[in-house]
């Protein structure tokens, strides 16, 4: 790569970074999606709690009868809702998915939100108001399965397409694209720099 070429990558890095969510439009899709998705949040809370459980010496397995059958693990079934959520994802039609792209703001304009949402009474920062900010300036587009823009505006989604928890998702997921940090870990072993150390 030459120095022009990583010159110009670098310089539009922000402006590249982007993250989007998908808003199913059909409710029984969206139902089903719902719950497939609360299944898979609970296997893998499971999956935490086992890891984190002391582990304890192994008790002597039977013989199985049936030495064909496999044991059906957490895992296992971690893959198995895994695939029904990509499956209920797949089947939603064209015209019933919306997807919303948002972009990274640049340091300076994040700093900028949060100063600008100050509580005036205690000077604390007002988290809804900054995040709602957030979302209205790092929106981009609101686009088809294909990225296909569709014009709709960001408060006209918000007051039509959006639910709560739809738009604190996308809060949460906005504050963590713009304070993800892409640098090398600095370490004793490392220069930060990647094949010199």
């Amino acid at each position: 790569m030459s120095i022009e070429a990583l010159r110009e990558k670098a310089l539009n890095h922000n402006r590249n970074v982007t993250w989007t969510y998908a808003v199913c439009l059909d409710d029984d899709l969206r139902g089903q999606l719902n719950d497939a998705t609360k299944a898979l949040v609970e296997l893998r809370k499971q999956e935490a709690e086992e890891a984190d459980k002391p582990q304890a010496q192994a008790p002597e397995k039977p013989k199985a009868k049936n030495l064909g059958a496999k044991p059906v693990t957490i895992a296992n079934q971690i893959t198995a809702a895994e695939q029904k959520v990509q499956e209920i994802e797949d089947s939603i039609p064209d015209d019933d998915l919306l997807v919303l792209r948002f972009g990274r703001l640049t340091p300076d304009r994040y700093q900028q939100l949060q100063t600008d949402n100050l509580r005036e009474h205690d000077g604390k920062l007002d988290l809804w108001e900054m995040q709602s900010a957030l979302a209205a300036d790092g929106f981009r587009a609101a686009e088809d399965r294909h990225g296909i823009d569709t014009g709709i505006s960001w408060e006209d989604i918000r007051a039509n397409v959006l639910d709560s928890l739809d738009l604190e998702i996308i809060h949460m997921g906005l504050v963590q694209l713009n304070r993800s940090g892409a640098a090398i870990p600095f370490g004793p072993k490392s220069s930060g720099r990647p094949a010199t150390s």
